[in-house]
């Protein structure tokens, strides 16, 4: 048959592509690795480090909120023990977020979230738990729709730890609520 191409079910043959016509393919899954992340639908680093900064804020908000909760005359000594502990993990998730912001080459916000004013103006220790509550639910959303998108392994580790650890929080906050609707 040599060069001879075949025919179709018409019975015109197709034009042979000769070899300096041949396109390299569109993309390679073993260049996938090198790729932009934005175009695997992850976050670029600009996105990453902002939305980091926004958590920032927001877990320093969360900070001040809860000591003020634990502060608060009106919290039962058995609730101010948890809500203090939520603070520490606050702290925690503020020192790593500044670590992370900065390992990707950006600067830490030195911004307090607006949630800590919300708090302010409003009074009542159940009040404030409810909130405090919301807030909680805020983060874990943020969290939940952003991991899908972080491409940075350590990154989404500690992203994910954080997830965890603040939907321990928001049952603890719940139940807190809980007993509070009792008393």
């Amino acid at each position: 048959m040599g060069d001879r191409p075949i025919a179709d079910v018409n019975g015109v043959a197709p034009r042979m592509k000769r070899p300096a016509e041949a396109r390299p393919l569109a993309s390679s899954p073993c260049s996938m690795a090198e790729a932009d992340a934005a175009y695997a639908g992850y976050m670029t680093r600009q996105e990453l480090t902002d939305f980091l900064n926004m958590l920032l804020e927001a877990q320093r908000a969360g900070m001040k909120v809860t000591a003020m909760l634990v502060a608060d005359p009106a919290a039962p000594p058995a609730q101010a023990e948890e809500l203090r502990e939520m603070s520490k993990a606050e702290a925690r998730f503020c020192a790593m977020l500044t670590d992370q912001v900065q390992r990707l080459g950006g600067a830490p916000s030195p911004e307090t979230g607006a949630f800590e004013g919300k708090m302010r103006a409003i009074s009542g220790f159940r009040e404030r738990l409810a909130l405090l509550d919301a807030g909680i639910h805020w983060v874990i959303r943020k969290l939940a729709d952003a991991l899908p998108r972080i491409r940075e392994d350590d990154i989404h580790r500690d992203l994910r730890t954080m997830l965890e650890v603040h939907e321990h929080c928001r049952a603890v906050c719940r139940s807190l609520l809980g007993a509070q609707g009792e008393g």
